[in-house]
């Protein structure tokens, strides 16, 4: 009897069978991590998409209500423009408790000197 018997022949494809299966599950391991990580991060990343086109629109909406102030100011409205200050600035107020990127911050206050501005003319017109 050699050292090729059917007996260490099995034993050595077993060992090698087993080998490859353990390579098998650590290369499919391995995908299943990524594509884990993958959406994950795709999530993260469609989540700031969304929070920034939510920011994007609220400042848009914001840019239309504050030229509706100006155009009751331009209308001598003053009793109206005053009521529709007040509303944005309780707006703005709300984007700063919420807010936490420098970014808006800044736009924040350009809005919030806009609306000082404002008040100082509507104030003129009373």
């Amino acid at each position: 009897m050699g050292r090729n018997n059917e007996r260490n022949i099995k034993k050595h494809n077993d060992k090698l069978h087993k080998e490859q299966d353990k390579a098998k599950k650590a290369a499919m391991a391995r995908k299943e991590k990524l594509k884990q990580i993958t959406k994950q991060f795709n999530a993260n990343k469609q989540n700031e998409i969304n929070n920034y086109d939510m920011e994007h629109n609220d400042f848009n909406l914001l840019q239309q209500e504050v030229q509706k102030i100006i155009d009751l100011i331009a209308a001598k409205n003053g009793k109206e423009a005053n009521n529709k200050l007040v509303q944005i600035s309780q707006q703005l107020d709300d984007f700063i408790d919420f807010s936490d990127d420098d970014a808006d911050l800044i736009e924040i206050s350009r809005y919030q000197v806009l609306l000082n501005q404002l008040h100082q003319k509507i104030n003129e017109l009373n």
